[in-house]
């Protein structure tokens, strides 16, 4: 069995209360992965061009949308709907030079399903699987090449640990 490592690395953790979706998408418009909760589904999706809505890859409007996480290389945005309506609570965490020292892991996750040949006509790649059905996901390759049929897709994330001094373990902070 492999022996995982850990690394240290620095994150800035910011949190702003009561704003908008509309107005947090705006601080990480750039993020080339969006994953969408509302109460029907959850799904990989995309800000529409007007910031109006979020759509899901597959083209449904992802209405009543109670949590987004954006993902970029080196952050992550997360955006909760609160009780009071259309205003949420948003956390940045960034990995940044110089900061608080975090010891992290690394991984994967493997999603659920194969790829189909090739790609959709918008770069996205549909996974697929008997029990589960089909899930369309952002290409980790879009303008390059095609996934062969087939291939599975794993998601990277790192967790993030501080040491607890008064019992010497780690405590768990944040992952993206």
């Amino acid at each position: 069995m492999e022996q995982t490592q850990m690394e240290q690395s620095c994150l800035k953790i910011e949190t702003h209360e009561r704003q908008t979706l509309a107005k947090t998408m705006a601080l990480k418009s750039d993020a080339p992965f969006l994953l969408a909760y509302s109460p029907a589904r959850c799904a990989f999706a995309n800000w529409d061009s007007k910031c109006e809505k979020v759509l899901a890859l597959d083209g449904d409007d992802m209405a009543d949308v109670y949590e987004i996480r954006a993902f970029g290389e080196n952050f992550e945005l997360r955006w909760v709907k609160d009780a009071s309506g259309d205003l949420g609570r948003v956390t940045i965490l960034r990995e940044i030079t110089e900061g608080d020292e975090y010891s992290c892991l690394s991984g994967e996750y493997l999603l659920w399903g194969t790829a189909a040949s090739g790609q959709t006509d918008a770069g996205h790649v549909i996974l697929n699987e008997e029990q589960v059905g089909k899930l369309t996901i952002p290409s980790p390759q879009a303008g390059t090449q095609s996934l062969a049929g087939g291939s599975r897709i794993a998601l990277l994330f790192k967790e993030y640990f501080k040491p607890d001094d008064k019992y010497v373990n780690l405590v768990f902070i944040a992952e993206r």
